[in-house]
């Protein structure tokens, strides 16, 4: 970890400190400094705010299972609350797995949806999309689906809509500032990033828009930094609080990976990656990358380590 002593590395290479010990060292000292830099006064604290089981269910439908999960372990002032919210969220928000438009053989784009129920195994249709997308990318924030872009077979879209699974309804949200197919997308810290894709045929993107559910508007456009490369067909995915841009292409295709750190407001650049990766190899993005890596960090301008 780039924040971790070398003291904590060489333990770590020793294997006598397990990597996600390393991570939760890193998290608590990243947490103290949040902290530190932004004092509450109040004397509010999080058992109070989950006590109202109705307000508890709306910070937990906001946050996902997975982040409610997460808090219910690591404090226990609010595990009571949170066993108690899972279930709930379970039924309102069940597991499923989404496939967004696409194009027929013939190269004409689609507005259908269809899911994958993780519980019975099958497939059925889902409502479809109120436009017609290929290329788009999709991300789960907030607990809603958002589907970003792509083209609808004559000019590329700027357009995002989101689906609302407990009203089995999509709506439309604010527009990028810039049309974007065949870009990647990935939720840090309850924010949706879209990075890359392309605006036309010849116009390949590195820059990268921000979306905040709260305010639902996209800020950073012109302000969050640009990737070191153009990338169009990448593998985006978060982990360990880093936003991770991989592969993909620019006049070729690219096997260089970088990341950005959001405390920074900075790229981080990568070391290459040992193969080609497109945007069908995102699946695996988040597993296949070990807890360390010999990146380097810095603010200001992206520069590309050999």
């Amino acid at each position: 970890m780039d924040d971790q002593p070398p003291a904590a590395e060489k333990q770590l290479r020793l294997e006598v400190l397990r990597p996600d010990a390393l991570l939760a060292r890193a998290h608590r000292r990243r947490f103290a400094a949040v902290r530190a830099a932004h004092r509450f006064a109040g004397e509010v604290h999080a058992e109070f705010v989950m006590a109202t089981r109705e307000t508890a269910y709306s910070i937990c439908a906001h946050a996902g299972l997975l982040a409610s999960g997460a808090v219910g372990c690591a404090s226990k002032g609010v595990h009571a609350t949170t066993a108690l919210m899972l279930p709930r969220l379970r039924e309102a928000f069940p597991g499923y797995a989404y496939v967004c438009g696409g194009e027929t053989p013939e190269g004409a784009a689609l507005s259908s949806v269809a899911r994958f129920d993780v519980a019975s195994g099958a497939w059925e249709a889902a409502p479809p999309m109120r436009q017609r997308r290929s290329g788009a990318t999709a991300s789960v924030v907030a607990g809603g689906l958002y589907v970003c872009g792509g083209s609808d077979g004559d000019e590329m879209l700027s357009s995002v809509e989101r689906f609302e699974p407990r009203r089995g309804a999509w709506e439309p949200a604010r527009p990028m500032a810039c049309a974007r197919d065949g870009a990647s997308s990935g939720v840090l810290s309850g924010r949706l990033y879209v990075c890359g894709g392309r605006a036309s045929e010849h116009l390949q993107l590195s820059s990268v828009e921000r979306f905040d559910p709260c305010a639902r508007d996209w800020e950073g456009w012109g302000t969050l930094p640009l990737m070191a490369f153009q990338r169009v067909c990448l593998a985006v995915a978060s982990l360990g609080g880093l936003l991770y841009a991989c592969g993909g292409r620019d006049v070729q295709r690219l096997r260089s990976a970088e990341r950005f750190d959001q405390q920074a407001e900075c790229r981080v650049d990568a070391v290459a990656l040992a193969g080609e990766l497109n945007a069908n190899s995102a699946r695996d993005l988040a597993v296949s990358f070990p807890s360390v890596h010999p990146f380097r960090v810095w603010t200001g301008a992206a520069r590309l380590y050999p």
